[in-house]
């Protein structure tokens, strides 16, 4: 993967081991990537990581489905956190129109 194909917010998966997950938060330099959100082994942590070794082994998770079980509740990649939020804003949608409308 070059370096231009990362986007800042998306997970990655490394090439090298199928159960490390990371969302990409930056280059540091030229060849140190930042991220804080991980995924090891089936273990989530928010500690700041840096890595330089396995950036180019790495693929976009297109399907956050894979490591939505391991996020904690309340996190905005969690598929029902974003459900959620969806309903929310429909109905609060719903109430405007209801308030604007009388």
């Amino acid at each position: 993967m070059n370096k231009k194909d990362f986007i800042i917010g998306k997970w990655y998966n490394t090439n090298i081991d199928d159960n490390y997950y990371f969302k990409f938060n930056g280059w540091l330099d030229s060849k140190t990537i930042a991220h804080t959100d991980t995924i090891s082994r089936g273990f989530y942590n928010t500690s700041q990581i840096t890595n330089t070794t396995w950036w180019d082994n790495s693929s976009l998770i297109t399907d956050l489905s894979i490591i939505d079980q391991f996020l904690p509740d309340g996190h905005p990649d969690k598929l029902s956190t974003q459900i959620q939020t969806k309903d929310d804003y429909e109905h609060l949608k719903s109430l405007l129109k209801q308030i604007t409308n009388e």
